[in-house]
């Protein structure tokens, strides 16, 4: 069994602050039709006092500049708080995304107090679900298993997400597993990830083999690319960290090879992170 590792950079967020009140978002740069997520605001106050306001969350599309609250289910998009003094508090708006939406969104946030107001725009994309409806090749196997990655007594231990609750900010090992029973020419594989997650940089255990990947963090895929792969089996593998709530489409994993589409994994299943 040939095995592949990957890494990837992180990013970090960004804070939009006033004299008194800060905010902080963690908006995904992108989620699916069908996920549901906790929109996650802290805020900040930075007086020696106390501070009671409001918080709001807008959701827009920028194509019309109209409200989609409603379409979002966006329920509570307002919502009070009480600060003590050099102290944060977090707001979370749960949302889901319509199956009939898609393209570009605009996700605004705004506290206000009595004497000021702050304000942050974030720009995300909704993506469809991706799903191949080509064939199966018979001469390739393909299949993904996801799982949390924890240390116990001192070592590394898998335990498949079908067994355990996923935590925020949990470490998620994804396998690709690939069987070819005839030699591929250029292949690609596309692992299309869920929107919590986010790959980061890690040392690899093993030693990479003949190939690289690309991340397009926009449309949330994980690229292997390989000039060749002898028949016999593989793991394509890489490590990224759970970073928001809800519930997200996991998304298909395809595989393509001699310039063309070889085969497709398309389990319907989803990510959960609590």
């Amino acid at each position: 069994m040939k095995r592949f590792f990957f890494f990837l950079l992180s990013f970090s967020g960004f804070v939009a602050s006033a004299q008194t009140l800060a905010i902080q978002t963690n908006t995904s740069k992108f989620l699916r039709q069908g996920d549901h997520i906790e929109f996650q605001t802290n805020i900040s106050n930075h007086s020696n006092k106390e501070i009671t306001g409001q918080v709001q969350l807008e959701l827009i599309n920028p194509a019309t500049n109209q409200s989609v609250d409603g379409w979002f289910l966006n329920t509570f998009p307002n919502q009070y708080f009480t600060i003590a003094a050099n102290s944060k508090e977090q707001a979370k708006f749960p949302v889901q995304v319509p199956y009939d939406f898609k393209g570009k969104l605009y996700v605004r946030v705004t506290a206000r107090i009595d004497s000021e107001s702050t304000k942050h725009l974030d720009s995300l994309q909704i993506d469809s679900l991706i799903k191949s409806d080509n064939p199966s090749n018979k001469s390739i196997q393909l299949s993904k298993q996801l799982f949390v990655w924890k240390t116990i007594n001192k070592k590394p231990v898998l335990i498949p997400i079908e067994k355990t609750t996923i935590r925020l900010n949990d470490t998620i090992y994804t396998e690709l597993h690939i069987k070819t029973t005839k030699n591929l020419n250029g292949v690609t594989i596309d692992d299309y990830y869920p929107a919590t997650l986010l790959p980061f940089a890690k040392k690899p255990n093993e030693k990479s083999i003949h190939s690289y990947q690309v991340l397009n963090q926009s449309n949330g895929i994980t690229s292997f690319t390989v000039n060749k792969l002898s028949k016999g089996s593989y793991t394509f593998s890489y490590f990224a960290v759970a970073t928001r709530l809800g519930t997200f489409s996991q998304g298909s994993t395809m595989i393509k090879a001699d310039g063309r589409q070889s085969n497709s994994y398309n389990k319907e299943s989803t990510v959960t992170v609590e």
